[in-house]
């Protein structure tokens, strides 16, 4: 069997020389049997460019997939998949590659040109649609203690709800509209799910959240928003609190590429049982991703609470901090690593209680996923994470370990 490459497409990948400038050289007749790894990946670029060419964007991400999974630095072809899933207005893998790729070297054209796909990507952005669907398997999903007995007021205490395992499915789910008013301004409406079903129901947990405001779009990729904001959550299935307040957040790039977001809230919260949490609850996050380069991605993020409450053993303050890590190996492995470290203090003891609550807990997870095993658009991941708390007071320490299987699109 033999194909053709032109050796100007051969130069653009290899040497970065913008297609438009790449001049039409004779082709060069090689025999597919005789072609080296490196032969082969340059004729399914020349046939990518080709597909997207002849305006068939669709086709040439079917190549294009392998290509990035087999060569995730090489920008270039990164690049023509953002493009190609752009022209699909599939603008969430769009945006995923695109983002990725700011952390390569860039010309100022180059640059430009991504910053303008990702600005036209928000612009024309009217819904938003999030699902994820898991398997999870915990030890101790209750956040139980493990210790049998417990001493108060120096008498000792049996406990007959103690750590269990049990095994469900972890939904989320999310969906707005965006409707614009001006240029720059839209509205935002959103509705979300958190669901986690057990087969033991006395570990449900599931909260049904809704924002109400706007998004205001400036230069340099920056946004600001505001809005009202309500949530009701459940618990083994019944009534457990809600939740009703403001938010405002922004985001903007603060480096080439480097993101950063900040939301602040204010929520006041009523208990249908535990009435001494009832009260106010101010909140920030603070998050920063940085694009090392097209393969490695590193995260962190701030969170911070100030709880009033009814009762003085309930008011407080958390504070938590975070750091990750995402790897794309060659040939398709992606691999993240995600740790963190929070307290919780309170301002009283409770009753029965010597010492008020100062908890320290941690997690870490690490999660992997395979591009090359795709499903419909879908890759499944599967993953694990440890959680622990220590208390001074032993009632509240835990241990709990989740292993995870679904399914993600931003891959």
């Amino acid at each position: 069997m033999r194909l053709s490459l032109t050796l100007g497409l051969l130069l653009s990948l290899i040497v970065g020389i913008p297609l438009s400038e790449a001049k039409a050289q004779p082709t060069v007749q090689i025999d597919m049997a005789s072609m080296s790894p490196e032969d082969r990946t340059l004729i399914l670029w020349n046939e990518a460019l080709a597909r997207m060419a002849d305006n068939r964007p669709r086709a040439a991400i079917e190549i294009l997939e392998p290509l990035v999974s087999a060569l995730p630095d090489v920008t270039r072809i990164r690049l023509e998949l953002a493009r190609a899933y752009f022209q699909t207005q599939d603008d969430d893998k769009a945006r995923f590659h695109f983002e990725r790729a700011l952390g390569d070297p860039l010309s100022d054209a180059d640059r430009a040109a991504v910053l303008g796909f990702l600005d036209a990507i928000e612009a024309r952005k009217r819904w938003e649609f999030g699902v994820s669907v898991a398997v999870i398997s915990e030890s101790n999903p209750g956040q139980r203690t493990s210790a049998e007995t417990i001493n108060i007021g120096g008498l000792r205490f049996t406990l007959t709800d103690t750590a269990e395992d049990s095994t469900g499915i972890e939904t989320r789910l999310s969906f707005g509209v965006l409707p614009p008013v001006t240029t720059d301004v839209s509205g935002r409406f959103v509705l979300t799910l958190r669901d986690k079903s057990f087969d033991n129901e006395d570990f449900d947990d599931r909260t049904v959240g809704g924002e109400a405001g706007f998004v205001l779009r400036a230069d340099g990729g920056a946004q600001y928003g505001a809005g009202v904001l309500i949530e009701d959550r459940k618990l083994a299935g019944a009534p457990f609190s809600e939740g009703r307040g403001i938010y405002a957040d922004a985001t903007a790039l603060v480096g080439p590429a480097t993101r950063a977001t900040m939301r602040v809230s204010y929520k006041d919260l009523t208990h249908d049982t535990v009435t001494s949490r009832d009260g106010p609850t101010r909140a920030m996050r603070l998050s920063l991703s940085h694009v090392v380069n097209s393969r490695f991605a590193i995260r962190s993020s701030l969170n911070f609470s100030d709880i009033e409450a009814e009762a003085d053993w309930e008011k407080g303050q958390e504070l938590g901090i975070s750091v990750g890590a995402t790897y794309a190996f060659d040939g398709g492995l992606t691999l993240q690593v995600d740790a963190g470290v929070s307290s919780q203090k309170r301002d009283a003891a409770a009753p029965l209680f010597l010492d008020p609550r100062d908890d320290t807990a941690r997690f870490v997870a690490v999660s992997a996923l395979y591009r090359e095993f795709e499903i419909q658009g879908f890759t499944p991941v599967l993953g694990v994470r440890y959680d622990t708390r220590n208390s001074p007071i032993p009632l509240f320490d835990y241990d709990n370990t989740a292993l995870t299987f679904g399914f993600t699109r931003l891959f």
